[in-house]
């Protein structure tokens, strides 16, 4: 038994005879069963709930998070010395703002234009995110909180990027 609930303080004969969330394992793996006997929109279920989803989204959480809306679509690709993080904002009229989290880096905000691609390199010494997904970032250094990149064949380095170095994300 993982928790056990009571509507009384102190009845822990009550706590062990009904559980709430119990666990079974069997080799390497587990299955967890959510067994509360009440209503499942219960008052006292809330508390409850709202810790339980928590920590099985932390548990599921990787490396990275994104935080957006409905409309946008993405993707992580590992390559040699980073990740890439591809966004792509499939509503036809408005830009969507996406925060994204990657080792230091906190909730760094990009904004995807209506119907666009938007890509994001990653890695231990921060974000870089040109505006123009044609450009393609092949290798992602640091120097301090300035990036160095290299492009892959004749691209000319983009007009506009956003850099989020992990130097400003103590």
């Amino acid at each position: 038994m993982l928790a056990g609930g009571s509507d009384r303080y102190g009845d822990s004969a009550r706590i062990e005879s009904d559980p709430i969330l119990t666990v079974n394992r069997l080799g390497r793996g587990q299955t967890i069963l959510l067994n509360a006997t009440a209503y499942p929109a219960h008052f006292g279920l809330r508390r409850f709930y709202t810790d339980l989803l928590g920590v099985v989204a932390e548990a599921q959480a990787g490396d990275v998070e994104v935080l957006c809306g409905d409309r946008v679509r993405y993707a992580v690709y590992p390559e040699p010395g980073m990740e890439i993080l591809y966004l792509l904002n499939t509503h036809p009229d408005c830009a969507q703002e996406v925060r994204v989290s990657h080792g230091s880096v906190r909730r760094a905000v990009f904004s995807v234009a209506p119907g666009a691609l938007r890509v994001v390199y990653m890695n231990a010494g921060g974000l870089v995110s040109p505006e123009d997904p044609a450009v393609r970032v092949v290798k992602l250094d640091w120097d301090g909180p300035r990036p160095i990149l290299q492009f892959h064949g004749d691209a000319c380095a983009p007009d506009r990027m956003d850099v989020v170095p992990a130097t400003l994300h103590p």
